[in-house]
């Protein structure tokens, strides 16, 4: 009971996210555990612009993201882009 309230706990002061198994990171999380910019952490985890970030920064952003098993969430990227990647198949009856 008291590892429940513990994740409780953990999901109202941090605003994780709970995926049935596991809590899901975000570039905001690791942003606010750096002590950088969201769009940092987004360059860092793109490898988009390599001179944007400092080398102990970006060491530590890919430290953090390993450490808590970063995926992006497909269903944001798919928003953001406007691509979900997707087919759809339409049968007749």
């Amino acid at each position: 009971m008291l590892f429940y309230i513990y994740l409780l706990e953990q999901v109202i002061s941090t605003n994780l996210i709970w995926t049935g198994n596991e809590f899901m990171i975000r570039c905001k999380d690791i942003a606010a555990m750096v002590g950088v910019s969201r769009q940092a952490v987004t360059a860092v985890l793109n490898n988009s612009h390599p001179n944007y970030v400092s080398k102990e920064k970006r060491a530590k952003i890919l430290q953090i993201a390993a450490e808590h098993n970063y995926r992006p969430d497909h269903a944001a990227v798919a928003l953001k882009t406007g691509k979900s990647n997707l087919i759809g198949v339409v049968m007749p009856p």
